[in-house]
């Protein structure tokens, strides 16, 4: 548990594009210390872009920290990631956004 909450996730929201290179609507990075992780209960985070702090919608996100029963042999942990809903995301093509999220732990 406490390599898990040591670390930082990152969760990039991207628009999927039928030709071309898809197109990065935000990201937003959680400090696993900071935020209570033994349940799934959502919680709204706010995306931000790469290059500046401008707002770019909003992602409902539960996490839950999940112990294996022989946790303290093998050292596994697992993290369950719940992406509920994103709201008031940029539009990209024809006034729609096609999104889909990856996440990387840093």
């Amino acid at each position: 548990m406490e390599d898990l909450c040591s670390m930082t996730l990152w969760l990039t929201v991207w628009d999927t594009r039928q030709l071309g290179h898809n197109m990065f609507l935000g990201e937003v990075r959680i400090q696993l210390d900071s935020i209570q992780i033994n349940t799934l209960k959502p919680m709204w985070w706010q995306l931000q872009h790469l290059e500046d702090s401008h707002f770019r919608g909003s992602i409902l996100l539960g996490l839950m920290y999940c112990p294996s029963p022989d946790d303290k042999k093998k050292k596994k942990t697992c993290l369950k990631l719940k992406v509920v809903e994103a709201r008031d995301l940029p539009l990209m093509d024809n006034n729609r956004t096609n999104p889909y999220s990856a996440l990387i732990p840093l």
